[in-house]
């Protein structure tokens, strides 16, 4: 999970900005051995849950957090079993990205570093910052197998930094590390990945679209020859008109891009046999 934040001192003016990242990108790198997965992973989630590989299901507790649970009272309930499929999904037992729904990407415990170090945003929060621009993305990298004439799909999920307490407008575009690669595969994103969304606070508490799905369609051509190509997922600012329609709507308003610029937060690995 790539992560880049933005902090301002909460001043009474509110007008000093400092860049702050946090440290959960210095650990982020740990976790991408992970969560580099290809296509031909072992099993799909309906043929987990068939082979019974869920015994003994843990469900998530947030018991020990010592955190008032408003903090996460606008999300969905977590699914049955949560840390358990999450545990399965660790150990790369997952194939299928899309059984991973809303009900899983908006727990912030789907995200590796939240425990490890997002959390002490809430157990210890800094009164003297304030969280202005900041996001991540999970996984960053994910490995995919095709044939030529061949269609994949894989899905990212991106979300709010840890600690952000603004909304953040942006879109996500395709770019091919190198150019030329784009004569052999065609991607296509969802629509509101491709036209602009919001990602909303998740501090002092989580918002309900703090975190969302980003879906990509992979066409490779006819005639593409065996090969590797690096596609890169990166955020760009959202339309203008689309800006000033949301900071007429939220006081508290940000491009994703202000202070930080067009970042990189994933990457699609495709091999093409």
């Amino acid at each position: 999970m790539q992560k880049f934040s933005f902090q301002k001192k909460k001043l009474p003016n509110l007008k000093t900005i400092t860049i702050i990242f946090a440290a959960a990108v210095l650990s982020c790198a740990i976790f991408f051995a992970f969560f580099n997965f290809s296509q031909t992973a072992p099993a799909k989630a309906q043929e987990v849950f068939e082979s019974n590989e869920i015994a003994g299901c843990i469900d998530l507790n947030r018991a020990s957090y010592n955190i008032p649970p408003a903090v996460f009272e606008s999300l969905p309930k977590p699914p049955k079993c949560f840390a358990s499929i999450m545990q399965l999904y660790r150990e790369g037992k997952f194939s299928d990205d899309f059984f991973f729904t809303k009900e899983f990407s908006l727990q912030p415990e789907f995200y590796p570093t939240f425990l490890e170090s997002g959390i002490e945003y809430w157990k210890n929060p800094v009164a003297t910052h304030w969280g202005a621009v900041g996001f991540g993305a999970f996984p960053f990298e994910r490995k995919i197998i095709a044939n030529a004439g061949s269609k994949a799909k894989t899905r990212f999920f991106l979300h709010s930094g840890f600690g952000v307490r603004s909304f953040q407008g942006l879109k996500i575009a395709v770019e091919f590390e190198n150019p030329e690669d784009a004569d052999f595969a065609k991607i296509k994103l969802d629509t509101e990945s491709s036209n602009g969304f919001l990602l909303e606070p998740n501090f002092p508490k989580f918002d309900e679209n703090w975190a969302r799905q980003i879906d990509a369609e992979i066409e490779i051509a006819q005639n593409a020859q065996p090969k590797q190509i690096a596609i890169l997922l990166k955020t760009k600012a959202p339309d203008k008109k689309q800006a000033l329609e949301w900071k007429k709507q939220y006081s508290n308003y940000y491009n994703a891009t202000d202070f930080v610029g067009e970042k990189t937060v994933s990457r699609i690995m495709l091999t093409i046999k």
